[in-house]
């Protein structure tokens, strides 16, 4: 097996696990133009999925429920200034975690039921963060209504992040006597439409872009390319050895991670509070 790592593009994780792909059947959230999610999409598509499912508002995911063999939960937003959805929960947490968390309960019960297309495993990524290193969740105040409007962008991410390990950790628990597998995936830092609500003043304060808004390194991270970006959701999605030993895992650099993720994400109960 090649040693993949920091600079593993997602088409040598897709081509090195081909027949991993090949009939399958794999719905993808969140896959906007130029965004992780339709890298996904496209990378995988060149390895004969049976049906790949860009899932959005017009689709009838029941249509697909019995033959989903790979879940990937993708879609997010970052940033911008606090605001509750129409359920009353913060935009961030709402959106991160919460529509994710109902999309895969919707999904589960046939996933379980069918065992997927194929004689393989019902797999389940969550993309997540490192910043979930921002916040854990704020129990006793989800919606973050004590931090301040400075504090709001990265503590709201953070948390929302810290969730979707937690899930991954639920769901390896409670459904992985039943075949399910389950990972949680920090893709880097890729320049995408992740930060549109973040303005230019407010990137440029964590050095982040230029006045320009062009992308630049700083000293906490080196920005990875869109390809680059994609092969940890590629290990995660298509590794056959990872079910022995890692489920429940978080991934980071195309490799399991377990030194940069912090215990409060990886709790069995509080998993299980959320």
């Amino acid at each position: 097996m090649p040693e993949f790592g920091y600079h593993t593009t997602g088409n040598e994780v897709a081509s090195h696990f081909s027949s991993q792909i090949k009939g399958k059947t794999i719905l993808i959230t969140g896959c906007s133009p130029s965004s992780l999610g339709a890298e996904t999409a496209l990378t995988l598509s060149k390895h004969s999925p049976a049906l790949l499912v860009l899932s959005g508002p017009a689709v009838e995911v029941n249509d697909y429920a019995e033959k989903v063999d790979i879940l990937i939960n993708n879609a997010g937003i970052s940033g911008g200034k606090r605001k509750l959805n129409d359920a009353r929960i913060e935009m961030q947490f709402a959106t991160n975690h919460i529509g994710h968390f109902l999309f895969t309960n919707l999904l589960l019960p046939k996933m379980l039921a069918d065992g997927g297309s194929n004689s393989g495993k019902p797999r389940i990524v969550n993309l997540t963060s490192r910043g979930h290193i921002f916040s854990g969740v704020r129990w006793d105040d989800i919606n973050l209504s004590k931090v301040s409007e400075q504090e709001y962008p990265l503590v709201g991410y953070g948390q929302s992040k810290t969730a979707n390990i937690l899930f991954t950790v639920g769901l390896a628990r409670r459904f992985g006597s039943r075949g399910v597998e389950a990972y949680s995936v920090h893709p880097g830092s890729i320049w995408t439409n992740l930060m549109r609500d973040l303005t230019t003043e407010e990137m440029m304060e964590r050095g982040w872009c230029d006045a320009d808004r062009k992308a630049k390194d700083n000293a906490t991270f080196n920005w990875k390319s869109i390809q680059e970006g994609v092969s940890t959701t590629m290990v995660a999605t298509l590794d056959p050895a990872l079910g022995k030993n890692d489920n429940g895992a978080y991934l980071a650099d195309s490799r399991v991670e377990k030194e940069d993720v912090k215990q409060y994400a990886l709790d069995e109960s509080d998993a299980e509070r959320l």
